[in-house]
């Protein structure tokens, strides 16, 4: 695994962990349910991010190896 994966991993475990923690505040200040928000937007562009490699890697893929298009797709 590579460094970057491990620190992506990191964040991703922290920012699971203490989203539910905030949550759970009864009458948080305004600034804390803004960046329970800004965490819940980060995960998404993650997750977005890593769909986007997957795609891009698919086709590139089939670029090299047409035969194997069909196999790929299915995957």
């Amino acid at each position: 695994m590579s460094k970057l994966a491990r620190i992506m991993l990191l964040i991703g475990v922290v920012l699971v962990i203490t989203t539910p923690a905030m949550s759970q505040c009864d009458g948080a200040s305004p600034a804390a349910v803004y960046l329970g928000g800004a965490r819940g937007a980060g995960l998404v562009i993650l997750g977005g991010a890593g769909i986007g490699k997957i795609s891009v890697t698919a086709v590139e893929s089939m670029a090299r190896q047409p035969e194997a298009a069909a196999n790929i797709q299915t995957t």
